[in-house]
């Protein structure tokens, strides 16, 4: 009879722990959907803050310069600017390798300071190369007696340098260049070209135009030469030019 008794507690015990099994793998299960909505829900947010973030285009920071003169004294402002943050970069970065802090294997991450500096130099410098173009839209607009542009005119995003956004900044000088040769602008396209191959990307160096843009662009300025049109600087963003070409072929 005890035998009997301990067998019927033990079916009786098995129903109940197969039922509290069940219900716990349900439970993992809806913590497992839970989770995964979870990681889905935030993967889209992040997507989403990130497609806001490459669709917003920063405006031009001043209107669109009317004469030459004001556009010159924009790019010397922001020439001085950039020279004056690239100083105090240097002396920031001496200062930490002299420091006892100074680890070289850890570099500049542990000097805030000099972080800063570094990316307030990017931005000083990215103004600087914005105001030469921009000049250069103020010769053409001189030239032709038409509208005068900013460089949103060609999807220029401000306040990044020409290797931002997987280069289109960068694209934006090859749109720009075109379109000013077709003007008898021959600083204009002097002033871009040396945005191109003399100054260039931070990172990616000189912007490829590309041969056959390249070859136009000398042509241009070689025929300005020939007319004494060219400023000396000028000239010798004509030398790079040219060298640029021959090395590239």
């Amino acid at each position: 009879r005890r035998d009997a008794t301990r067998r019927m507690r033990a079916s009786r015990a098995v129903p109940c722990t197969c039922k509290r099994g069940a219900a716990s793998a349900q439970r993992r299960k809806a913590e497992k959907r839970r989770d995964a909505r979870e990681v889905e829900l935030e993967r889209a947010r992040r997507l989403e803050a990130r497609a806001r973030a490459e669709a917003f285009r920063p405006p031009a920071p001043a209107p669109a310069a009317t004469s030459e003169r004001e556009a010159t004294a924009r790019v010397e402002e922001a020439r001085d600017d950039a020279r004056a943050s690239g100083e105090a970069l240097r002396r920031a970065k001496e200062e930490a390798r002299a420091s006892e802090a100074w680890d070289p294997n850890r570099g500049y991450k542990k000097f805030p300071n000099v972080t800063a500096l570094f990316a307030e130099y990017d931005a000083k410098r990215a103004r600087w190369v914005e105001t030469k173009l921009e000049r250069a839209l103020t010769i053409w607009g001189e030239v032709t007696g038409g509208e005068f542009k900013t460089l949103e005119a060609f999807n220029w995003y401000y306040g990044e340098d020409l290797d931002a956004r997987d280069g289109a900044n960068a694209k934006s000088v090859t749109y720009m260049l075109p379109a000013v040769m077709k003007a008898s602008a021959p600083r204009a396209v002097a002033e871009i070209c040396e945005v191109a191959c003399r100054i260039g990307a931070p990172r990616s160096g000189a912007i490829d135009l590309g041969d056959k843009l390249r070859a136009q662009a000398v042509a241009k300025l070689e025929e300005a030469a020939e007319f004494d049109l060219l400023e000396d600087d000028e000239l010798e963003t004509l030398e790079a030019l040219r060298s640029w070409v021959v090395d590239e072929k």
